[in-house]
C-alpha cells in the first residue's frame, strides 16, 4: 500500500492521521541554525545590519524553536474536521480555502490558505511568537497561511494530494464520498511530483489536464 492509501484507511477506521517529524531533520535544522548565528557573528565588523538579522532570525528566534522541537515534536493530526497542531493551534477544513505546495530555500512545504473569514479566527489562536512572526510570513506566502512542519515524515507531494482531497470532502460536506485513483494510475511512476501520483486522490473535476 501506498502512503495516500494508508492514511485513507487509517482515517476511515479511526478517525485521525497523526503526522510525526522526523528527529534527523530537526537535528540538521538546528545545526543550520547555529552556523548561520555564527556566520552572522563572523559578519559583525564588514556588515552590522545583517549580523544583527542573521543572529536575530537564527540565534534569537531559530535556535529555541528548533530545540523545542526536539523537546517536544511538532506532531500534526488530520481529521475529517481540522488539522491540528501539538501547540495546540487548530484548523478547521471549512477555514481554509486551498491547500498548496510550496518551496523556500530549496525546502518543499505544505500551505493551507485561510479563507477571508476562517484567517483572523486561526490568528486568534496563535501565540505571541506566532502573532509577530505572522506579518513576514504572509508576505512570503502571498497571504494568511499556516505552514505545515517541513520536517514531517511524509512525502510532501503524496502528503499534499491526500489533504487537498480530505479538504474537499470537508467543504463539499460529503463525508462518504470516496475518493478513487485515475484510471491507469499506479506507483510504478518514476516522478512522484507527475499529475499521475501525486493528484491521484484528487475529486476528478480537481485534476490538472494530462499534458
Amino acid at each position: 500500500m501506498s502512503d495516500i492509501e494508508i492514511w485513507e484507511s487509517e482515517l476511515r477506521t479511526t478517525g485521525q492521521v497523526r503526522l510525526s517529524t522526523s528527529r534527523r531533520h530537526n537535528v540538521l535544522a538546528l545545526l543550520g541554525c547555529l552556523a548561520f548565528t555564527a556566520v552572522g557573528v563572523a559578519l559583525a565588523r564588514e556588515s552590522l545590519f545583517v549580523a544583527v538579522l542573521a543572529v536575530g532570525f537564527f540565534g534569537v528566534i531559530g535556535i529555541p524553536v528548533m530545540i523545542v522541537q526536539l523537546v517536544k515534536p511538532r506532531d500534526v493530526v488530520v481529521t475529517a474536521t481540522e488539522v491540528r497542531f501539538t501547540s495546540g493551534l487548530a484548523v478547521p477544513w471549512q477555514q481554509v480555502a486551498a491547500v498548496e505546495i510550496g518551496a523556500l530555500q530549496r525546502q518543499t512545504m505544505i500551505l493551507l490558505r485561510m479563507t477571508p473569514d476562517g484567517a483572523p479566527q486561526v490568528k486568534a489562536q496563535y501565540g505571541a511568537v506566532q502573532r509577530a512572526l505572522a506579518p513576514a510570513n504572509d508576505g512570503i506566502t502571498g497571504g494568511p497561511t499556516v505552514t505545515l512542519p517541513v520536517q514531517l515524515r511524509a512525502d510532501k507531494a503524496h502528503l499534499g494530494a491526500w489533504l487537498t482531497g480530505v479538504h474537499y470532502r470537508a467543504v463539499m460536506n460529503e463525508p462518504d464520498a470516496e475518493i478513487v485513483l485515475s484510471d491507469g494510475d499506479d506507483d510504478t511512476d518514476d516522478d512522484p511530483t507527475s499529475p499521475g501520483d501525486d493528484t491521484r486522490f484528487m475529486p476528478p473535476e480537481m485534476r490538472p489536464p494530462r499534458p
